[in-house]
């Protein structure tokens, strides 16, 4: 019943949200993302575009990594090194009233969510194509079904035990390639998810610092809720937000 709740709430809210672009006759200026006819890997990483004098989008060269790509490459080796640690004081796991809340949390980044903004980006899409919330909609599913088969992928060719399958004394880092199928521990797909509409949601609305602020840190939490209700180890969490915040910016400039 509170998941209905949630989803009737998101989408009341969100039919009267979509905000139309000038028209394309109109002499402000805007700014259209670039759509590569390549597939460039490389774009997850390298800052390629760089803002001309004609408010128009060109590659900047050389192309430069980005101080985000740094700080994911640190912290993979770290996430892993505290699996064992993490798994152990965490062991047996939260108490009733925790558990609740951390539930809460993680429920941002559940199917239910997954399907709120789904629907809006097909409303979006459907109702104002011309608008920023269309431009939204086309990122977001395409990052979608591509972050789904990718975090579908790897949690059946790991089969990654979750924490609460084993003991305090068990060692974290048991692989099973595909014996847990779609249900294996790594990587963490309640964060990917909310990393990935956090990305998509702050690169194509640009809102003020602040929001984009508080949107990472909502997504932060919900890789924190897996954790404390030992659902994920540490790095099922980083690398699951390194794969949100990856599609996410992928998708901003190769939606259909």
């Amino acid at each position: 019943m509170n998941a209905f709740i949630h989803i009737t709430l998101s989408l009341v809210l969100s039919v009267s949200s979509f905000h139309t672009l000038p028209s394309r006759t109109s002499s402000t200026p805007y700014y259209f993302h670039v759509r590569p006819t390549t597939f460039p890997i490389s774009s997850l990483f390298l800052e390629h575009n760089a803002k001309s004098s004609n408010n128009t989008i060109r590659p900047s060269i050389p192309p430069r990594l980005t101080y985000k790509t740094e700080y994911w490459v640190i912290s993979f080796p770290i996430g892993f090194a505290l699996d064992e640690p993490v798994q152990k004081a965490l062991y047996p796991g939260p108490s009733a009233s925790s558990r609740r809340t951390w539930n809460n949390v993680s429920f941002l980044g559940s199917r239910y969510m997954i399907t709120v903004f789904g629907l809006y980006a097909l409303g979006a899409i459907i109702v104002a194509p011309d608008s920023i919330s269309a431009e939204f909609g086309r990122s977001y599913l395409t990052g979608l079904v591509v972050l789904s088969a990718s975090i579908s992928s790897l949690k059946w060719l790991t089969g990654r035990l979750r924490p609460y399958q084993i003991s305090n004394t068990d060692s974290p880092y048991q692989f099973e390639p595909t014996r847990n199928g779609f249900d294996a521990s790594f990587p963490s797909g309640h964060t990917a998810f909310a990393f990935f509409t956090a990305t998509v949601f702050n690169k194509t609305f640009h809102p003020p610092t602040i929001v984009r602020i508080v949107t990472y840190c909502l997504a932060s939490a919900v890789g924190l809720s897996r954790v404390f209700l030992r659902k994920h180890h540490p790095s099922d969490v980083l690398v699951g937000a390194f794969l949100g915040y990856a599609l996410g910016t992928f998708a901003i400039s190769h939606h259909f």
